[in-house]
């Protein structure tokens, strides 16, 4: 059966949220500007994703989506292209806003999905439509174009308009790409009002650490390849490249490296790449930074070898064998360190102060423990922030 894919469409976008940031599309999808338009006001209205000024996050329901729905989240896609009123082909055609009444663009849409014949040259198709009911979108009346010096060739972009429906179907999947209007075999499924149910390919993991999946790869991989690896290729089918740069920011980020190397022996990956993820992740997890200006490590051993780099010693006060106080200006300074010898340290992108008062009680006893040893007189006032503290000392 084909693969909608609009759902890796989707699921690649989810995988890179811009965080107000605008990200160049083509990088992310290789898309044109209108079809990732498309892709993601649909997703939008079907909780997949969420706009945020310029650019966009996840939505509530993407989660569903790469954990196995996507014959449901298809189909909604499916109905929320044919019943939105937000989504409208006109400014795609003319790039410039119309005066006039016409026809909501889901009655254009859901008129011209239920004409469509099976076999029927495009060209017909159009002709047929143009034919037959020539106010299938235009109310009647004539239109005015703001700022168009001349009269408006409306047959021409009702034309141009049937053209993009079309491509749309193609976009969806519904359609294939053929002069003839030719069902694919989940159109078929749509026409018949059933759910439609996938086989999904398993990708092969080869030794020079290159992934590669046909386009009908799970979700849920594609999800865990877009944000392990690096984009190679997509024409006709995915081509990535895991390497230790990318295994090591996925893992700084938060992902242990027991559940990639659980996901990708699934997949049958080479012997070499295991070992290979199991040295760059053994250190990771081992250096926490902790209420905001305290570096704990995971054993003296640990903290010594660590204070034995040039360049750390400097910056890291020992408290006792274990915690070490550190400034969060030179926090910088310790990650590019600790990098450059192969260790990694739990320390978050945007440090936020925490007020004490929210510490949990278990928490609150061990910054206590620890700071008494730098200062036993201190009284601990539980309502003032962590960096007031740290100053005193």
């Amino acid at each position: 059966m084909d693969y909608p894919l609009i759902i890796n469409d989707i699921v690649r976008l989810g995988a890179h949220p811009s965080d107000f940031l605008h990200r160049d599309k083509n990088l992310i999808l290789n898309l044109s500007e209108d079809r990732f338009e498309f892709v993601l006001s649909l997703a939008e209205e079907a909780g997949l994703l969420s706009t945020v000024g310029k650019g966009w996050r996840k939505g509530e329901n993407f989660t569903e989506l790469i954990e196995g729905k996507v014959g449901k989240y298809y189909n909604q896609l499916i109905s929320v292209f044919l019943n939105s009123q937000r989504w409208d082909e006109l400014p795609h055609i003319i790039r410039l806003k119309a005066m006039g009444e016409r026809e909501a663009p889901n009655k254009a849409r859901t008129f011209l999905f239920s004409s469509l014949r099976e076999g029927e040259r495009r060209a017909a198709f159009i002709r047929r439509i143009r034919e037959e009911n020539p106010n299938f979108y235009r109310k009647g009346g004539i239109w005015k174009l703001r700022r168009e010096r001349k009269k408006p060739l409306w047959d021409e972009l009702e034309t141009k308009l049937i053209d993009l429906f079309l491509k749309e179907l193609e976009w969806l999947n519904v359609i294939k790409n053929d002069e003839n209007i030719e069902f694919s075999s989940l159109g078929k499924e749509i026409m018949n009002g059933r759910e439609p149910e996938f086989q999904f390919e398993k990708p092969l993991v080869k030794p020079d650490y290159e992934v590669v999946a046909g386009f009908a790869i799970h979700p849920k991989s594609l999800y865990f390849l877009e944000t392990i690896a690096e984009p190679v290729s997509c024409d006709g089918i995915y081509i990535y490249r895991i390497s230790k740069e990318t295994i090591t920011n996925i893992i700084e980020k938060g992902m242990n490296p027991k559940e990639i190397l659980k996901i990708l022996k699934s997949w049958g990956a080479p012997d070499n790449l295991k070992e290979n993820i199991k040295i760059w992740g053994a250190r990771f997890s081992k250096i926490k930074l902790r209420f905001g200006g305290i570096i704990e490590f995971e054993d003296p051993y640990l903290m010594k070898e660590i204070l034995g780099i040039e360049g750390i010693k400097d910056i890291i006060k020992p408290i006792d064998e274990k915690y070490g106080l550190i400034t969060i200006d030179n926090l910088e300074k310790l990650k590019k360190h600790l990098k450059a010898e192969n260790y990694y340290a739990e320390i978050p992108k945007s440090w936020k102060v925490k007020k004490i008062l929210y510490l949990s009680e278990e928490e609150k006893e061990v910054l206590k423990g620890i700071l008494s040893k730098l200062s036993p007189e201190l009284n601990f006032p539980f309502n003032v922030v962590i960096e007031e503290i740290l100053e005193r000392l």
